[in-house]
């Protein structure tokens, strides 16, 4: 599988791990991955998964521990009124099963200073938005140390985040973000299909694909009922 399409499967996994998906889930959500059908190699098996989510899992606890070894967020460690809505948000997405420990101390670090800047984004957005901050964080990082060869084209994540960002399309469903990607006004920035951009991303302008949001998308007109 050529490097780039590997990176590009790889950050998928690890999104959908961070929406707490099963390496088995993962591995069904992926037969219909356009970077897997780039790839002419199917999905990769459960246990090539189970294997990157396991060096993610030592990464982030790694980079997130504290002298007193705790990798995790509490309530003590601030900016929860910012924090608890978005543990809220990824229970309801999930149908239960979480605790304030699925966010450790890098992301929530991120999503607090995501929620200042921008403190109207929707809650489970803020937790996608600040996860794929961690991703490109650590891997800037590690390509810095030059241990690794990057398997995240960071630059281009990084500059898709930021433009995101910057149109706010929460703010008007996407409309101002979709016309700039289809003019070509933001160059080869890959687009964002979230909630708030599915709408008007109903298509992506030609030879682009987007970096899926994670969570169920709100079905067709549900803006409506």
């Amino acid at each position: 599988m050529p490097r780039r399409i590997e990176s590009d499967v790889r950050n998928e996994v690890v999104a959908l791990w961070g929406a707490h998906k099963t390496p088995k889930e993962i591995a069904a959500l992926l037969r219909d991955s356009t970077a897997v059908a780039r790839s002419g190699d199917g999905p990769p098996s459960v246990r090539t998964i189970q294997r990157w989510i396991a060096a993610e899992t030592e990464r982030r606890q790694a980079e997130s521990a504290s002298r007193d070894g705790r990798w995790y967020w509490q309530f003590e460690d601030g900016d929860a009124g910012r924090i608890l809505p978005m543990l809220a948000a990824i229970a309801e997405a999930r149908d239960g099963g979480i605790d304030s420990s699925a966010v450790d101390r890098v992301l929530a670090k991120w999503a607090g200073c995501l929620a200042r800047e921008f403190n109207d984004v929707p809650p489970l957005e803020l937790y996608w938005l600040a996860t794929e901050y961690v991703m490109v964080e650590a891997e800037e990082r590690r390509t810095r140390r030059g241990k690794e060869k990057p398997w995240l084209f960071v630059s281009d994540l990084r500059s898709s985040l930021d433009l995101y960002l910057a149109f706010a399309p929460w703010r008007d469903a996407g409309a101002r973000y979709s016309e700039a990607l289809w003019a070509g006004e933001l160059g080869r920035v890959r687009p964002l299909r979230t909630p708030s951009t599915a709408r008007a991303l109903r298509e992506l302008p030609p030879k682009t694909s987007a970096i899926e949001w994670p969570f169920d998308l709100p079905e067709e007109g549900a803006e409506d009922r």
